[in-house]
Formats: C-alpha cells, structure tokens, sequence
C-alpha cells in the first residue's frame, strides 16, 4: 500500500521513470502484476510513449481479462494516435465490462466528439456525470458541447455545475462569462 502511495505521488509530481521502475518492481513482485501493467501504460501514456502504453495495456489485458480500465488505456493509446475510430471500439469494450465505471463513457464521448457525433458525446457525458457527480470535466466537456449546439441554457447550468464540482475549474469561470 505504501509503495502505491509513493508511485502516485511519483506520478503527480511527474516522475515517470521512477513510478515507471516502482511499477516494475511491484509488478515482478507479483501483487497484481495486471493492475501494474495497467498503471505503467498509463505512465507511457503521460509520456507520450503510445507503443509502450499499448504493450502494457495488452500485457494487462492478458493478466486480467475482462478489465474495463486496460481497454480504455487502449482507447486513449488510440486516440491520441489519432485513430479516433479504433478508439471507439476499444472504449465501447470498456463499457461493456463495467458499465458502472464512468472513465470509459467520458472518454468514447471524446471518440465521439472527434468522429463528430456530438449527440452521442452528450449522451456519454450525461452518464459518465450520473456514475460520477464530481466529474467536474464532464459537466464542462458537456456544456462546451451544448454551447456548440446553440443550447446556452443547458451550456450554463453545466458550467455552474463544473464548478461547483472542482472550484478551481477556471475554464468553466472563463466559459460562464460567454
């Protein structure tokens, strides 16, 4: 647990290759070596190493299959490879696996964006909001994408609700005052 505690705060504070070599440690020590795997590509992720992310995703995937997380690393492995399709596909996996966990709707609601299928967005946003009511992102995500639409109204009460989610949302702030 300690040792979880100190990869975080690696992590946080932007140190990867130390998370990266605790990762590996934990992982060898054979804890939860599909949980480890699952963190390290997130780290290559941070790091913009996507054929590291997705080596780790798939070893995850392989420890513990079934796993909604080490499919949305896949995901996002694909999104910012800009294969925004391959994304979907992957995020669409990672909700069928757990459909209670609300990352994988926030981030097929990006696929979605990106494909240009803003209602579908706002419908994955709306659940990823219901599974998490402190996603302050989800609720921004979701009004920037109102506001897109011509709805000002629905755009303001999800900025309100941005903020009141995560007070130092700024970004809401700014977008409030359109």
């Amino acid at each position: 647990y300690q040792s979880d505690q100190h990869v975080d705060i690696n992590i946080l504070q932007g140190h990867y290759q130390t998370a990266l070599e605790q990762l590996d440690s934990l992982s060898r020590a054979g804890l939860s070596p599909g949980y480890e795997h699952e963190r390290m590509a997130l780290v290559y992720l941070l790091m913009g190493d996507l054929v590291s992310a997705n080596s780790h995703a798939d070893s995850a995937m392989v420890m513990s299959p079934g796993r909604a997380l080490a499919m949305d690393l896949k995901g996002l492995a694909a999104m910012y490879a800009g294969d925004c399709a391959g994304a979907l596909r992957y995020f669409n996996q990672a909700v069928d696996a757990d459909p209670a966990f609300y990352l994988p709707y926030f981030n097929r609601a990006c696929a979605h964006r990106c494909l240009g299928n803003r209602e579908e967005a706002i419908r994955d946003l709306t659940t990823a909001i219901q599974e998490s009511r402190e996603m302050g992102m989800a609720y921004f995500a979701r009004g920037m994408l109102r506001k897109e639409g011509g709805d000002t109204e629905g755009a303001l009460r999800d900025y309100d609700h941005a903020l009141a989610s995560d007070s130092l949302f700024t970004s809401a702030l700014f977008n409030r005052a359109f």
